[in-house]
């Protein structure tokens, strides 16, 4: 079985490459990477914990809230791609660096401006916008540095570090910081909710500093790379038909949206099932919190190094990517489900069974996460950024509709709804990554052709409507 075809404009390079940066430098780039990833988290989770704790006399604690919390994602959606193209053209490493800074600015911006509503939605949008880049250069960096040997581990570091550490500060750290005072002079002392915008912002542009002075804009391999390519990009633009509509990129926006919703499942509603299903308050409740994101990120590390060893020993990379993704969303979903079936009648099992869906969720980090760098091209960072640009609708949907199922229904049912409705949607997608990717031959920088498209016949008939109005035009003159 051959894998589907993708887009004569994202072809990837060839597997030639000289001039290799040491294995130390290169998983570096990939922790420094992962800090970065770690501080724009640490910044977008703020926000959630400065609305819900912050003192009643910010005005945007009020009407402001719900406005503050979802300004970021105007500015977030619509721009990965335009920062994806970017990247490509200065450097995916001079974008990152730019994003944080950005973003760190725009947090201290909110922390100086909590009095008014209106500014702290602002910077909000600003902040969506710089954060925008994070991803597609990550994928744009790793795609540069990692070996074709060591994509899941390379994979598994960077979101280890960056998703994984940057939850547990946003959500943990952020409500200590909270409590905290920092003296900054003899009369002037900032502390409370200012403090949680001011760290995670002054720790941003420490990293963009440190990103810039220690990683290279490239190395060697990929500079020749890209100067050999750049002629070919040029007479060869994306193919935007087939990056939007081919069958397979479809498949793989599906897995990531579907997965995603799991992901924002227990990025926003984990803290408040702690507390209704399982019943449980403070110190107890953030450790129920936190477990999850140690063991995704101690996961990510241990099966990256287990996915590059089992392809390594003979395994089809496409299977191999195809197992991950069914126990990272459909076993995971289904762990997820019983831990809020269980909750009321045995909280300790319910317990372990989160914990499972949160150590199965790591298949999703090396399955569909990883095959965006296997079956992309030399611009990886625009594949990933249309991908994800989709799967951030779940972060809009998940909370709302979570609201209104336990609305609706009584706390237990509830909840049962809430994590059933994820069972729901990633089975589909996982059966459908299945058919498409079981015994494929896929192979990291392998130039892969045109994608058949879902849309081609509509596209081709809209093509060919002027040639035909024409025609019906010519045959009518004639009569």
């Amino acid at each position: 079985m051959c894998c589907p075809e993708m887009a004569p404009g994202l072809a990837l390079n060839g597997d030639d490459r000289k001039d290799v940066p040491s294995r130390a430098a290169r998983y570096r780039v990939f922790a420094l990477v992962g800090c970065g990833i770690a501080v724009q988290y640490w910044i977008r989770a703020s926000i959630s914990v400065a609305v819900t704790l912050a003192p009643e006399r910010y005005d945007w604690r009020g009407p402001w809230a719900a406005l503050s919390l979802s300004a970021f994602f105007v500015g977030y959606m619509p721009c990965q791609v335009p920062w994806s193209r970017l990247a490509s053209r200065i450097s995916p490493r001079s974008a990152l660096a730019s994003s944080v800074a950005i973003s760190s600015a725009a947090t201290l911006a909110v922390g100086c401006s909590l009095r008014s509503g209106a500014a702290v939605c602002a910077f909000r949008v600003a902040t969506g916008f710089a954060q925008a880049a994070t991803f597609p250069c990550t994928y744009a960096l790793v795609n540069q540095w990692a070996e074709p040997a060591e994509i899941s581990r390379a994979i598994g570091v960077a979101k280890s570090i960056g998703e994984n550490g940057g939850a547990l500060l946003g959500l943990a750290g952020s409500e200590l910081i909270l409590r905290a005072r920092l003296p900054l002079g003899p009369k002037l002392r900032v502390g409370g909710v200012q403090l949680v915008f001011f760290l995670p912002a002054l720790a941003g542009l420490a990293w963009s500093l440190l990103f810039v002075a220690l990683v290279p804009a490239a190395p060697a391999a990929a500079r020749d790379r890209a100067a050999s390519s750049a002629s070919a990009a040029a007479a060869a633009p994306v193919d935007w038909r087939s990056l939007l509509f081919g069958r397979v990129q479809l498949v793989i926006y599906c897995n990531h949206a579907a997965s995603a919703w799991l992901s924002y499942l227990l990025l926003t509603e984990l803290p408040t099932f702690a507390e209704e299903a399982l019943g449980l308050e403070g110190a107890k409740a953030s450790l129920v919190v936190a477990t999850p994101y140690v063991l995704i990120g101690l996961g990510l590390l241990v099966g990256g190094r287990a996915c590059d060893a089992a392809i390594a020993r003979g395994h089809r990379r496409a299977d191999v990517r195809v197992v991950c993704q069914v126990v990272g969303s459909v076993v995971s979903a289904t762990f997820l489900f019983l831990a809020a079936l269980l909750a009321p009648a045995a909280p300790g099992v319910a317990i372990a069974c989160l914990n499972l869906g949160a150590l199965c969720y790591v298949g999703v980090g090396l399955g569909v996460c990883a095959i965006f760098l296997e079956l992309a091209n030399s611009d990886p960072g625009l594949f990933y950024a249309v991908s994800n640009m989709l799967a951030t609708v779940p972060g809009i949907v998940v909370p709302i509709a979570a609201a209104a199922l336990l609305r609706r229904f009584s706390t237990h049912s509830g909840w049962v709804a809430v994590f059933g409705i994820g069972l729901v949607v990633v089975s589909p997608a996982a059966a459908a990554f299945v058919c498409t990717f079981y015994g494929a031959d896929i192979a990291p920088r392998k130039s892969i052709d045109r994608a058949s498209s879902l849309a081609d016949p509509l596209l081709d008939a809209l093509d060919e409507a002027p040639r035909i109005a024409s025609a019906v035009l010519e045959t009518d003159d004639r009569r």
